[in-house]
């Protein structure tokens, strides 16, 4: 059996106390498939419109600004932290049963803010009822090239995405691991595939990234980052 896995994997030692399997080792990684750089975003009403306008804001109200998530251990709730941390401020931490109520209620102007990917927060800033704030990677993407990044409204160090890659059960043959790693190469080589992902935001990754061993070494690192993190926090899934 062969399954995906997004930041969750990465995380799951810092929220469960009682985990069944052991994420550095019971895994045999195949390859990274994408990244999907965060965007933090506003309801169209909140005043704040920069991101150094909104960390003086938060400086000065600090624990007012309600900042939404789609619950303990989601990626919009790590990037909420990891923002708060970055940026040195505190917020009122939201959580929502999953990324559509959270949403619904930051169009309806309950909440103030949420940190998620740019496929569930697209529609909404094109139709004018969220303002988008910064992506949280290197790089403007292709489908928002006009909002900018972190590091270009002057917050270095914060860069998240949500990242997937493809791992077989412990101790899966060497060949099997070669020819799976292989074929998802030949997919990435199809330029309407490539298109589809662009489309949506994803971030293909390329040459040595794609070997098996990256996303060995990836997974490591982003345990290693989260940790401190979500232990800071007092975060707790279960």
């Amino acid at each position: 059996m062969v399954v995906p896995y997004a930041p969750g994997i990465a995380t799951a030692p810092a929220l469960y106390d009682n985990l069944s399997f052991n994420a550095r080792s019971d895994l045999e990684p195949i390859a990274l498939t994408g990244d999907v750089p965060m965007i933090l975003v506003r309801n169209k009403n909140f005043a704040p419109a920069t991101v150094p306008d909104l960390i003086k804001h938060m400086k000065e109200n600090p624990g007012k600004v309600n900042l939404s998530h789609a619950g303990v251990g989601a990626t919009s709730h790590l990037c909420a932290l990891l923002f708060t941390q970055t940026a040195q401020v505190t917020a009122t931490m939201v959580p929502y049963r999953g990324t559509g109520p959270a949403l619904q209620d930051l169009v309806a102007g309950n909440v103030d803010l949420i940190c998620d990917q740019p496929v569930a927060t697209g529609p909404h800033i094109r139709a004018g009822s969220l303002k988008p704030y910064a992506l949280a990677t290197a790089d403007r993407i292709r489908i928002m090239p006009e909002v900018p990044t972190f590091k270009e409204q002057g917050l270095d160090n914060f860069e998240l995405a949500v990242w997937h890659g493809v791992y077989a059960p412990k101790d899966t043959p060497k060949a099997i691991i070669d020819r799976l790693n292989k074929s998802i190469r030949s997919a990435f080589a199809e330029p309407a595939l490539i298109k589809r992902l662009n489309d949506m935001g994803v971030v293909i990754p390329e040459g040595a990234r794609l070997e098996p061993k990256a996303l060995g070494e990836h997974l490591k690192a982003d345990i290693q980052r989260w940790d401190p993190v979500i232990k800071a926090s007092g975060a707790k899934a279960g």
